[in-house]
Formats: structure tokens, sequence, C-alpha cells
């Protein structure tokens, strides 16, 4: 999620005041993507292979995210050394972001909590499908059990949320920030990877059902929470937490399916996602630390007070080349040398669904 600079006034500040209310639910859609991509090949290596290797997936995602990060951690530590930048939560902070528990003790930059979510959900989620695995080891199918389990779970969240914010009104950071209340919507990822991988008849099924009202189920589900305030209306961090993955997984399989269909006409879109997604997570780790090191250094050291638009725009630009670059220099060597010495054990999840 890109966090936006502080806007003034004008049909400018309005535009990005808007944009800033509802662009933290880019973390909701990102959450149930990541569950059906990062989920989706743990299943389809057990699927495929009949084994499930809990240490190669981990060690491949961690030269995946440990490596560029550590690097921004302490590389970022320098640069606001620099400049002049102090932070309210050292050395806490500094810590949680150490460990990764940076959505429950607050940690040195505000956008890595995200991170920590996924993070804790999947060394739970692996060790969780071997448990089942070793379950059902004589099985065909060893995760038969995984759609009751993620209703179980996500159900229960939803009820949880809604005792703990309007029977014990709880804060909407602690709903939204914490991994234990956020574990639903990449479940629901990783429950749609299932659904594309052992029954992908039943689920076009569903959709062939669900699609008459596309128009009107997506924007009902979506909508709400974009127009209300996170911070303040209660529904946003319950219902609409619940909401949300339910009209992004709605949107992912449709997407899924035009592929299918326009696989030709939708190359171009394809090949322009798959180099944002190249470069996203350098970007997300980058984006919010450039605009302070960037923009306050501007603000602090040269006295310059540029226009909103100006602002904005920079802020963007600087964002997206400055992660680019970062992911060039660190992240993609690191990739490249793990894709070496450790190979990937399966294809995309995407691909086998379009070639079905």
């Amino acid at each position: 999620m890109l966090w936006i600079p502080e806007s003034g006034g004008g049909w400018m500040g309005f535009l990005f005041r808007a944009w800033r209310n509802f662009g933290w639910m880019g973390v909701d859609l990102f959450f149930v993507l990541s569950g059906f991509l990062v989920g989706g090949l743990l299943i389809r290596e057990q699927h495929y292979s009949g084994t499930l290797r809990p240490w190669m997936f981990l060690v491949r995602r961690g030269l995946r995210i440990y490596p560029a990060f550590y690097i921004f951690l302490f590389l970022s530590l320098f640069l606001s050394h620099v400049v002049g930048l102090t932070f309210q939560t050292w050395p806490s902070g500094f810590w949680s972001e150490l460990f990764f528990f940076q959505n429950y003790v607050p940690g040195l930059w505000p956008q890595t909590w995200s991170l920590a979510v996924e993070e804790h959900f999947y060394i739970l989620l692996v060790w969780a499908l071997v448990w089942m695995c070793k379950k059902r080891a004589s099985a065909k199918n060893s995760f038969h059990a995984l759609p009751k389990l993620v209703l179980m779970i996500n159900v229960s969240l939803l009820l949880g949320r809604v005792l703990m914010s309007y029977v014990a009104h709880a804060s909407w950071s602690v709903l939204t920030f914490q991994t234990h209340w956020r574990l639903d919507s990449l479940l629901f990822g990783v429950l749609l990877a299932y659904g594309v991988d052992h029954h992908p008849d039943f689920l076009r099924q569903w959709r062939m059902t669900l699609h008459g009202w596309r128009w009107m189920g997506i924007p009902l589900l979506i909508v709400p929470s974009m127009v209300m305030n996170l911070t303040e209306d209660r529904y946003v961090s319950t219902f609409g937490a619940t909401a949300l993955y339910l009209g992004f997984g709605w949107v992912l399989i449709e997407v899924l399916h035009q592929r299918v269909i326009s696989a030709p006409k939708t190359a171009p879109v394809s090949a322009l996602f798959s180099i944002i997604g190249k470069y996203s997570y350098s970007i997300y780790l980058w984006h919010f630390t450039l605009y302070y090191i960037g923009f306050a250094y501007i603000h602090r050291k040269l006295g310059w007070h540029l226009p909103l638009a100006v602002n904005c725009v920079g802020f963007m630009v600087l964002a997206i080349i400055g992660g680019i670059v970062m992911s060039c220099a660190i992240e993609q060597p690191f990739l490249y040398w793990r894709n070496r010495w450790f190979p990937s054990p399966t294809t995309s999840l995407t691909e086998s669904y379009v070639r079905r």
C-alpha cells in the first residue's frame, strides 16, 4: 500500500485525501493475492509431487524477504541519521522490526506491519499443511478438510472481531494490524488456490452462478469500506474486513477467467502487471522511507516548500523509481542466486489455471 503525503486544500487536496482514506484497502487485496499465490505453491507441490518440503519453502521465502528487508532496515536507519530524522519508537521499534513484531509493538516505519502479518501466517500455514499431510498420508487429497477448516477459522475470526469491537470496544488498530485478527484474508486466498488446483470445475460452476450478480455483488462488498472511515466506523474493521476479502476474491476469480478466455488480448496487461509485481516488494519497502528521507530533507535542510501537486507527483515518482533501483541492486541478485541454489518445485498456479 502506498502511503500518501499530507495534503492541503483545493481539488487536489480533496483527491489525495480521498485516495488516502481508502488506499489502505490495497493491503486487503494484497493479502488475498498473497494467500492465493504463495499458499498455492504449497498446495500445488503436494498435489503433483505427493510430498511437501517445508524447509525448501521457508528457505526460498526467506531468501526473498529477509535480505532486502534487513538491508532496507539498516540502510534506512543510516540515511535517517544523515538527514537528521528521529524515531519516537526508538529503541523498541527497532527490535520489533528486527524480529517481525511491528504489528504488535509499533515499529520504525508504518508500512512494515503487513509484512509481519505475512511472515507469521506462512510459518503457521506451512506447518499446518505438513500436519494435514501426515494426518492423511495415504489419502489422495491430503487437504480435503481445508475448506471446512478455513470456514471455521474465518467465521470465528469474524465473530471475534465483532465482539472485540462492539462489546470490548477494542481499538481499530488492534483488529487491523495484529496477525491473529487478519489471518482470514490470507486464508481465503489459500482456499481459492485449493479450489483452482483441486476442484477447478466446481469453482467455475460457482463463478457461473454468481457471474450475473458481479456488477452488484462486488461493489456491495467493497464500496462500503471505501466510503467509511477506518478509524471511526466499527463496520470497517469487523464486517468490512470479511466483505473485502470476499469481494477481492471474487474479482480474482473473474480476472483468472478472463485470462482463460482471452489470453492473447490480455497479454499486454499481464506483462504490465508482471513488471509491477517484479518490483512491488522493494517499492513497498522503500516508498514511505524515501518520502521522509527525500522530501523531509528538502523541507528541513533546504527550506523548500513544494506545491501539493509537485509534492504528491514527486512522491509517486520517487517511490516507484527508488523501489525499482533498490530491487535491481538488492532484491533481484538474491533472487537470482536463490533460484540457482534452490529452484522452485512448482510452476505458477495462475499458469496452471490458464492452461486448463
